[in-house]
């Protein structure tokens, strides 16, 4: 997953920090049984898509990334969980 973000995220999150920051509130990342692309809409210079993620104990949830392109690179500024239904 690290190396879906953008070099500007990795200039100031280490592969330590992040790894922390996935086992500690993303961690249905880890246990992805499906996902569905629900959005995709151009704000300034970034994209940001809406998913929705569906766990393996059937758990959905929602969620916003935030993508950019730069140097011809895209890559993930941000994610953020929306909604979690049960």
């Amino acid at each position: 997953m690290y190396s879906f973000a953008s070099d500007e995220f990795k200039r100031t999150n280490s592969l330590e920090d992040f790894a922390a920051v996935i086992m500690s509130q993303y961690t249905m990342l880890l246990d992805i049984k499906d996902f569905k692309i629900l959005s995709c809409e151009k704000n300034g210079e970034l994209f940001i898509f809406e998913l929705r993620l569906t766990d393996n104990q059937s758990i959905e949830y929602k969620m916003e990334y935030i993508l950019s392109l730069r140097n011809s690179n895209w890559g993930v500024d941000g994610a953020s969980v929306t909604l979690k239904a049960s």
